[in-house]
């Protein structure tokens, strides 16, 4: 069986797993809201005019291997289960939604953790349990994004 990784940066399919998670990622910064979603919001805005938003877009790809691999246990564990009794994947990943969150915070705290820029990782140990709650609730979009390149609607004769 494939891994998740396989998957989701498959040639044919990276560019628009990439696409669909600053989407969705977009969604999430909107949602939030008072003092939180300003800062937030400004941070994200401040994030995506540099290199004309491609930055954006190259961290994410640069972060989807690692970020596959570490969910890749939820999605072999769900594509084991029967097909008729399981239930949609975002709903299966929002049973585990901390723990799914950690596996994606996983990724990031392992670049944290190599980076020699100690205003990154004062930053980032500043915001980590912050951004955790706010991850939980993201898993159901990510697990839609997932889902729609992982297992796509069969198509209809």
């Amino acid at each position: 069986m494939a891994t998740l990784k396989d998957i989701l940066t498959h040639p044919d399919r990276r560019p628009q797993v990439v696409k669909d998670t600053v989407v969705v990622m977009e969604a999430e910064v909107k949602r939030q809201k008072g003092l939180w979603g300003i800062v937030l919001g400004q941070g994200f805005q401040a994030v995506k005019a540099i290199d004309q938003g491609q930055f954006l877009y190259r961290a994410v790809d640069t972060l989807i291997g690692e970020a596959s691999l570490s969910l890749d246990p939820y999605y072999q564990n769900y594509s084991q289960l029967n097909p008729q009794q399981r239930p949609p994947f975002p709903e299966y990943l929002q049973r585990y939604d901390r723990a799914v969150a950690e596996a994606v915070l996983s990724v990031t705290d392992r670049r944290r953790r190599i980076s020699t820029n100690p205003l990154v990782g004062v930053t980032y140990d500043g915001l980590r349990s912050q951004v955790l709650p706010h991850l939980q609730e993201a898993v159901p979009a990510l697990g839609r994004v997932i889902a729609a390149h992982a297992f796509p609607p069969e198509p209809r004769p």
